[in-house]
C-alpha cells in the first residue's frame, strides 16, 4: 500500500459499540487503531491489549460519562 510505504503504519476506525467479533476483520483487513475506545461498551482496554498485543493500538478507553464530573473523576 502506498500509505505504508510512506511511513503510515496505523488505520483507525471509531467504534462506539462492542466491537470484539469484528476485531479479527479489522485487523486483517489493516484497521489496528480503535479510537475512541468505549469503555461502557465493551470491555476494559487492557484486556483487548492483553488478548491482541501489539497489533491493536487503543486511542480513549475511558469512561466519557465521567468527563462530566471533572478531572478528579476522570
Amino acid at each position: 500500500m502506498k500509505l505504508h510505504t510512506a511511513g503510515i503504519d496505523k488505520w483507525y476506525t471509531g467504534c462506539n459499540c462492542d466491537v470484539r467479533l469484528l476485531l479479527p476483520h479489522f485487523l486483517e483487513a489493516g484497521i489496528n487503531c480503535l479510537f475512541p475506545h468505549e469503555v461502557n461498551s465493551c470491555i476494559h482496554p487492557a484486556q483487548l491489549l492483553n488478548e491482541y498485543g501489539k497489533d491493536l493500538r487503543i486511542m480513549g478507553g475511558f469512561d466519557k460519562l465521567e468527563m462530566i464530573k471533572g478531572k478528579e473523576a476522570i
